[in-house]
């Protein structure tokens, strides 16, 4: 009979090696130094901080519709006939993607069903929503992520996933903030109420799933890692390992520090949330 398919802990060495590398290009990342990032944290400007948050949500409609997508599309390209091991890759991703789209929930727990309730809260109805045109430099972040995870190089893909699933926390945390401290003056809506409506609760899933993901992440890596005959008792083989997904890791918070920065610049040049509902 044969062993069935089990996937193993990670070494120490190969987790403290990954965290040292998520640390210096994300949590160190002058990303959180920009001024999108800055103006969020500045409670002297409530309607700038709330059109920056506003303006974040209606371009993750579009965002958490991608996001599965991203998963799947590299999902898909692994030849796991070539080596039976990089199924539990495949199949780690595909937990991925069930997660984002809700799972058996689908609609009450998907992270895209989320973000249309977020945005039905700003007061926007449902045809409103599907004429939402993203700014461009969302688009380009999502062509860039799937163009990677579809076609480009595996590796980076994968390391592009990983940050986001990272970033996902800091920066949810950052934008819930500013709606809670925000809502009152710009929606006539307590905090409270904002939060019983459902305003937090897109927020609140992407952090609880994302924080599940952002660990089961580095494994599926080592695990791949170790298909290609990787010591994960060397730090000089697993420094040499991971430089692709790296790579990923810094090409995608380029990319999510260039659509903070469009946000920006559409709020500061007299931008509101608003003006991104274009009917045709």
């Amino acid at each position: 009979m044969t062993a069935p398919l089990t996937s193993k802990p990670a070494s120490p060495l190969f987790l403290q090696e990954w965290q040292h590398m998520m640390d210096q290009e994300c949590h160190q990342h002058g990303i959180w130094q920009i001024p999108f990032v800055q103006t969020l944290n500045d409670i002297s400007n409530p309607s700038i901080r709330f059109e920056l948050a506003a303006v974040w949500s209606l371009n993750m409609v579009d965002g958490s519709g991608w996001f599965p997508n991203y998963v799947m599309a590299l999902a898909a390209r692994f030849r796991v006939a070539d080596n039976l091991s990089l199924d539990l890759v495949r199949h780690g991703l595909a937990e991925n993607a069930w997660d984002e789209l809700g799972s058996v929930g689908h609609t009450k727990r998907s992270h895209f069903w989320l973000a249309v309730r977020l945005n039905r809260l700003l007061g926007l109805h449902d045809q409103k929503i599907q004429h939402i045109t993203p700014l461009a430099e969302a688009r380009a972040y999502t062509k860039t992520h799937f163009n990677q995870c579809s076609s480009g190089d595996m590796k980076n893909a994968m390391g592009m996933l990983c940050l986001i699933e990272e970033f996902t926390t800091p920066e949810f945390t950052l934008i819930r903030k500013a709606f809670l401290e925000s809502c009152q003056e710009n929606m006539g809506m307590s905090p409270e109420k904002f939060t019983e409506g459902g305003g937090a609760e897109y927020f609140d899933a992407n952090i609880e799933d994302d924080e599940r993901h952002r660990l089961a992440m580095p494994a599926l890596v080592a695990q791949w890692l170790e298909c290609e005959g990787v010591d994960l008792s060397s730090k000089e083989q697993i420094l040499n390992g991971l430089q692709p997904y790296r790579e990923g890791i810094k090409q995608s918070i380029a990319a999510r520090q260039q659509f903070f920065d469009g946000i920006y610049r559409f709020v500061k040049e007299g931008g509101s949330y608003k003006d991104l509902i274009v009917v045709t």
